[in-house]
């Protein structure tokens, strides 16, 4: 019975690390890949692409910029509807229309993309005119900020900057009278 035991035992253990081990596709078969999230979520109310690039930058790309537009998407449908109509007819003349048709429809859906890819060449133009302006501004500037920049950095090593987490390199450490608390700093009566 004990030798049972200890069998049944010594037999997990060996197992164990085996339960551990994953396994993937054979040789041969294509791996499992998750689906796509499909088109970003529309921006919440009060925001537009444009102020969240003038807050986060240049590199702020909206989700509707890379996606087509409902014209495109439409025109991609009635090609495909007009394929499948191509496929099933065996009348020459039918088919010709029907291919006449479909360059039609490309025609179009070309021109849609071509838009849509001027429109965000535009945005992007406009984009780099902010930059410019911005760098320029700067440049202007360039003394002023400096100035600043070497004030600020004087007057914290001196102690004299504003309160951050970490004293200036050099400085000793100086005891806290008020803490703040979880909700803030204590209510005075």
């Amino acid at each position: 019975m004990k030798l049972t035991r200890l069998a049944f035992i010594m037999l997990a253990i060996c197992l164990l690390p085996l339960g551990t081990l994953t396994i993937g596709p054979a040789p041969g078969q294509q791996p499992v890949v998750p689906a796509p999230a499909g088109p970003a979520p529309p921006l919440p109310p009060g925001y537009s692409a444009d102020a969240l690039t003038a807050t986060y930058g240049p590199y702020f790309r909206p989700a509707s910029v890379d996606h087509p537009s409902d014209k495109e998407q439409q025109l991609d449908r009635q090609a495909h509807d007009v394929v499948r109509q191509y496929g099933r007819t065996e009348n020459r003349d039918e088919r010709e229309k029907l291919r006449e048709k479909l360059n039609d429809v490309l025609q179009q859906q070309f021109d849609a993309q071509q838009q849509r890819r001027k429109a965000e060449i535009e945005k992007i133009e406009a984009q780099i005119k902010k930059l410019r302006e911005v760098m320029q501004k700067r440049e202007d500037a360039k003394r002023e900020i400096v100035r600043r920049r070497l004030d600020q950095l004087i007057q914290e090593a001196e102690g004299l900057g504003w309160t951050t987490s970490e004293p200036a390199p050099g400085l000793p450490l100086l005891p806290q009278t008020a803490a703040p608390l979880r909700g803030g700093f204590p209510r005075q009566n």
